[in-house]
């Protein structure tokens, strides 16, 4: 991971600091281009003015008057500056008639298509590159003057300036490079932690820990998240070790009652009578079993299937069937219902009367021995309060009842001790609660349910695979 994470910042690192001189470069070559575009237009105003002087000059002149450049029949060479002026009177078939001194007696003019402020680039026999300027002469049709000047400074203050600006360039490129990497260091070292910490959960260390020394802001959130959200997986798995230890010690009980009634049974020759009595017994440890395998099915199934269809139900025709479910024809008259024809809740049908099976069943098992179970309904708000009363003394912790595999003190052990888990769990998921209430006198048990006009806020579930 430190590779990758090395090359993320490398190929971060390149594109930002690529992005910004790119900008820059192109900024520089801009500001350069415009500052030479400037610096020629200037020395070009310049060239038009002094040649057009100098054509009006030669025009009120003689024709045989000589082309005196720095006199005061030519252009004042303080005009364009310390440069040298060259200057050339040419025909109207493209010839020189006169120039001066300085300029190459075989010189040839190539003659532009404009006849006045056109400005062109030439060079001498000897290497010297020049800048001049066109006018025609008035008067005279086809005469043109032209005055030019050396590039030299023009084309020097250009390449100064380039060198320049590619100075600054490699400055910013260094600068730039240099405050990107150490910026991106800082803001993915975070990161780099977080990375660290995952492969160690990874392979197992749940002890690992992001710490507190990663500054503040989003990278020191992460931090906290991360190590919730360890704490929170640490919990879990301790949860799932513990489930799984007494599932395995709950499912051994009936197995090992199952296994020595058999086993004793095949021991030696015995009669009818009391192969029947082993068969009854191992059959009872066997429904214990299968009691044991439905409700951890069960509470495997809560809140990993899809989301059940829920519509309003009878709450009477809940509470009838989950008696009958959980009491047998012996017992069925122990269990007093509430009249409640026209109360209705809003949910699913078969988890409810898993619900309250459950809790009827944990009535008669932990109960007082034939003892009446009275359910009694109330109403608060858009809730219904449906309590389970069976005699009992309350428990003295009631807070792990609803723990899965807790059983009663004073019950009888043949339950499974997952009944309170699984009814709490669904009446969690219909957007309601199952809770102990500390001030009645006996042990009841209060569900509260949406009523059937209030849909509850269920959570959403996982599809089982």
């Amino acid at each position: 991971m430190a590779r990758p994470l090395a090359s993320y910042r490398l190929k971060f690192v390149a594109a930002v600091s690529a992005s910004s001189l790119v900008t820059l470069g192109g900024a520089l070559a801009v500001i350069s281009a415009a500052v030479n575009r400037d610096q020629q237009r200037q020395l070009d105003d310049v060239l038009v003015a002094e040649a057009a002087e100098e054509a009006r000059e030669l025009a009120s002149a003689d024709e045989g008057a000589l082309l005196l450049l720095g006199s005061r029949r030519g252009p004042e060479a303080n005009d364009v500056g310390p440069l040298e002026p060259y200057a050339a009177l040419i025909g109207a078939s493209g010839t020189v008639i006169r120039s001066s001194a300085n300029l190459d007696a075989m010189w040839v003019p190539k003659l532009p298509r404009r006849t006045t402020g056109c400005c062109i680039d030439f060079s001498l026999s000897r290497g010297v590159k020049l800048r001049g300027a066109w006018a025609p002469v008035p008067g005279r049709p086809g005469q043109r003057v032209l005055l030019a000047v050396s590039r030299a400074d023009l084309d020097g203050d250009a390449a100064f300036l380039r060198r320049a600006m590619l100075a600054v360039f490699a400055v910013a490129c260094a600068w730039t490079i240099g405050v990107v990497a150490f910026t991106i260091t800082r803001l993915t070292r975070g990161y780099a932690k977080v990375a660290e910490v995952a492969r160690n959960v990874a392979a197992g260390d749940l002890d690992a820990r992001m710490g507190k020394h990663l500054g503040t802001g989003e990278i020191a959130q992460i931090a906290r998240d991360v190590d919730a959200m360890i704490e929170r997986l640490g919990a879990l798995l301790v949860a799932q070790r513990h489930f799984v230890a007494h599932a395995a010690h709950e499912l051994r009980t009936p197995l090992t009652v199952i296994f020595g009634e058999l086993s004793l049974a095949l021991r030696k020759p015995r009669a009818a009578s009391d192969y029947r009595e082993t068969i009854e017994h191992a059959l009872a440890s066997t429904r214990r079993l299968k009691s044991m395998a439905d409700d951890l099915l069960a509470l495997a199934r809560l809140g990993a299937e899809a989301a059940p269809s829920r519509a309003e139900v009878s709450l009477l025709c809940v509470l009838e069937e989950a008696r009958d479910m959980a009491a047998g024809a012996a017992t069925r008259e122990r269990i007093r219902l509430p009249r409640a024809e026209d109360d209705r809740v809003y949910g699913d049908h078969n988890e409810l009367v898993r619900l309250f099976r459950n809790l009827l069943e944990n009535a008669l098992r932990h109960g007082p021995s034939g003892t009446e179970v009275n359910v009694t309904l109330q109403h608060e708000g858009n809730a219904l309060l449906v309590a389970v009363q069976d005699g009992g003394v309350p428990p003295v912790d009631p807070d792990i009842l609803f723990e899965p595999f807790r059983k009663g003190a004073t019950g009888r052990q043949e339950g499974s001790g997952l009944g309170l888990a699984i009814a709490r769990h669904i009446a969690r998921a219909h957007g309601g609660d199952v809770r102990l209430d500390p001030h009645a006198p006996t042990t009841t048990f209060v569900v509260e349910l949406p009523a059937g006009d209030t849909p509850s806020p269920s959570p959403p579930r996982r599809r089982a695979r």
